[in-house]
């Protein structure tokens, strides 16, 4: 099951190197901790390196451009300690993330990528504190990170927005993620697929978009169905993926 995660044994956390957030220019060397829905599985070996990116016109090797925002170690371990991400483990964000809102496939994608997959209609506003889905962000990008395979620096996101509503358009948390993205994972977006947005999304994006910058170049409107095609091996597309 995507939400059925059992708690890892050991903490997932980052450090900041040479002043500048977690994961800048890093990866994590081995993930012992991560629960066995965020291992690839077994003779999954991913594409070539060179494979250029569903969507772009990029090699693999130039997909993950964007702001590489440094701030001083003081302050970014401030702001990550301001929502807890540091020394989180899976128990303190079980709760939320039965939600279902995001979780971390158990399959990459054709470039190798970890993907994060996250149901958009499934945060609503209100419905839980805004630190707790925070937390579960930064435990969720943190564990993705972790499972990166040699040569690969990126992770891949799709935001699943069938059924979106305006319930659903927490700009605060957008916010929170937008600079989550630049101050603690520079360059690890490697792209942010956007999956049938419906019309009551574009108000909410008008305003979104101009924050990414760079990243904006990043981002990819297109299909459930071109998602599972155009981004997976046959039968290992996230369920909902793909075609019917």
């Amino acid at each position: 099951m995507e939400t059925a995660m059992p708690a890892p044994h050991q903490v997932i956390s980052g450090a900041c190197v040479q002043g500048v957030a977690p994961f800048a220019g890093h990866r994590t060397h081995s993930a012992p901790g991560l629960p066995p829905l965020a291992r690839q599985p077994a003779g999954d070996g991913g594409a070539p390196a060179a494979r250029a990116a569903p969507g772009s016109g990029a090699v693999q090797g130039t997909v993950h451009t964007g702001h590489r925002r440094v701030v001083p170690a003081r302050q970014a371990a401030g702001c990550r300690r301001g929502c807890r991400a540091d020394g989180l483990d899976w128990a303190s964000v079980a709760k939320e993330a039965a939600s279902g809102k995001v979780y971390l496939h158990p399959h990459r994608d054709v470039l190798g990528r970890p993907v994060v997959v996250i149901h958009v209609r499934k945060h609503v506003m209100g419905a839980s504190p805004g630190a707790d889905s925070q937390r579960l962000c930064a435990w969720i990008l943190d564990a993705a990170l972790a499972a990166l395979p040699p040569g690969q620096e990126c992770v891949l996101g799709i935001f699943d927005l069938k059924g979106f509503s305006l319930q659903n358009a927490d700009l605060g948390f957008a916010r929170f993620l937008v600079d989550a993205l630049f101050t603690y994972y520079p360059r690890r977006l490697g792209q942010a697929v956007l999956v049938d947005p419906p019309w009551a999304f574009q108000p909410g994006w008008s305003v979104v978009k101009p924050w990414l910058g760079k990243y904006g170049d990043l981002v990819r409107v297109c299909s459930a169905r071109q998602v599972g095609v155009e981004y997976f091996q046959p039968g290992t597309a996230p369920s909902g993926f793909g075609p019917s």
